[in-house]
């Protein structure tokens, strides 16, 4: 997959998850054009704004993302695509594995509260719990937690090796 394709990935599945509202979609759209992407849905989505009915921009999103070859994937394969994401660049060292392992706690809140999570997000969670205690309590007494704080940076990056080696 190429650059400007996961981006759009990215973009639809972040969209599904709700981490911004349909209110963007014209934006995006008009960034998805540059990227060099054309259909006559995503030309209609693009020239929409704030004023747009809902229902308009909606409808001329699912559109675009036909006619563009795709689909608009079910809530839980954009968390998990997003997450596979992340822990790329994690393992990849794109991204420092602390933000990293935020960013993918922030995927894991859109997880719907009727299915249980794999316990493998569950060791995200732990981590990024770990080191937000861990810095808050360098702040707090001025004790170096730098040890503990680089430990559990490095359960992240097994955390994501392992998560990838599942997919």
């Amino acid at each position: 997959m190429n650059d400007k394709v996961k981006a759009l990935h990215i973009k639809v599945s972040e969209y599904v998850i709700g981490k911004f509202n349909y209110h963007r979609l014209p934006e995006i759209a008009l960034e998805t054009l540059a990227d060099g992407f054309d259909s006559e849905s995503l030309r209609i989505l693009a020239g929409l704004d704030e004023n747009s009915s809902e229902h308009d921009i909606k409808y001329y999103f699912n559109r675009k993302v036909k006619e563009l070859g795709y689909s608009v994937p079910e809530i839980q394969d954009a968390i998990w695509f997003l997450i596979g994401n992340a822990a790329h660049k994690i393992v990849r060292r794109e991204i420092d594995e602390y933000d990293g392992g935020r960013l993918i706690c922030e995927y894991i809140k859109a997880w719907p509260y009727t299915d249980e999570k794999p316990e493998i997000l569950w060791d995200f969670i732990c981590s990024i719990s770990t080191i937000e205690d861990e810095l808050f309590a360098m702040k707090d007494t001025g004790n170096d937690y730098t040890k503990s704080i680089n430990s559990e940076k490095n359960k992240i990056r097994d955390i994501s090796e392992k998560l990838l080696s599942q997919s």
